[in-house]
C-alpha cells in the first residue's frame, strides 16, 4: 500500500527535531573552548558568539565566515531568555565566571540546544506551510479526517471533541505540534 501525501509529510517532520539535535549535539562537540571559565565580558561574548556562528553553520551544511560579535551576542541573548529570563546576558555570564550551573559548557549546550530547537520549529513550519500551499480545501479536509482516524487516541479530547472541528480549524498548528507529540509519546512509552 502507498503511502498517502499526509503520511509522507508526517513521516518528513517526525524526524527533524532528533536530527536537529544530533547536529547541535556534533556542532557542540567539535566546538573548542580554551577555558572552562571567562571572567572578562568581552571575551564572554565573543566565545558565545563564535559557539552561535559553529552551530548555525553546521546545521546549514556551510563554513562559517567571520562573526559579527554585536549582532551574535543579540542572538544569543535572545536564545538564553527562555532559561535564564530578561537578565540572559548577565545571568549567563556568572555561570561562565564562576563555573556554576556547567560554567561556559553548560551555557554553550543551553546556547546550542534552543538555537536547535528554534531551528526545529522553522523547519517543521516551513514544510508543513509548503505541504498546505500545495492542497486544496477539500485535500487538506480530507487530510484532517485521516489524521484524526489515525490519531484519534492520542490526541487530547478538547481537540477530537464532537466532529472535530477544532483539528479542522487548526489542522495547520496541529501538525506543526505533531512531531512534538510523537516524541513526547515515544519518550513516555520508553519508561
Amino acid at each position: 500500500m502507498t503511502a498517502s501525501r499526509l503520511q509522507r509529510l508526517l513521516a518528513n517532520i517526525e524526524g527533524i527535531p532528533s536530527c536537529i539535535d544530533q547536529k547541535v549535539d556534533a556542532a557542540l562537540n567539535g566546538f573548542a573552548v580554551k577555558t572552562a571559565i571567562l571572567t572578562d565580558w568581552d571575551s564572554y561574548c565573543e566565545c558565545l558568539a563564535r559557539c552561535l556562528s559553529h552551530v548555525e553553520a553546521t546545521l546549514l551544511g556551510i563554513n562559517p565566515g567571520p562573526v559579527d560579535i554585536q549582532f551574535c551576542s543579540n542572538r544569543c541573548w535572545h536564545l538564553l531568555k527562555r532559561k535564564y529570563g530578561d537578565s540572559a546576558a548577565q545571568a549567563a555570564f556568572e555561570e561562565v565566571r564562576t563555573g556554576s550551573g556547567g560554567g561556559l559548557r553548560g551555557v554553550l549546550r543551553i546556547l546550542a540546544l534552543e538555537y536547535g530547537a528554534e531551528y526545529s520549529r522553522n523547519l517543521i513550519s516551513v514544510t508543513v506551510e509548503s505541504y498546505f500551499s500545495h492542497r486544496s480545501v477539500e485535500q487538506l479536509m480530507a487530510d484532517a479526517k485521516e489524521y484524526m482516524a489515525t490519531y484519534h487516541q492520542i490526541l487530547p479530547p478538547e481537540i477530537t471533541e464532537g466532529t472535530g472541528a477544532r483539528i479542522h480549524s487548526g489542522f495547520r498548528k496541529a501538525l506543526k505540534q505533531h512531531p512534538y507529540l510523537m516524541r513526547r509519546l515515544r519518550r513516555t512509552s520508553m519508561h
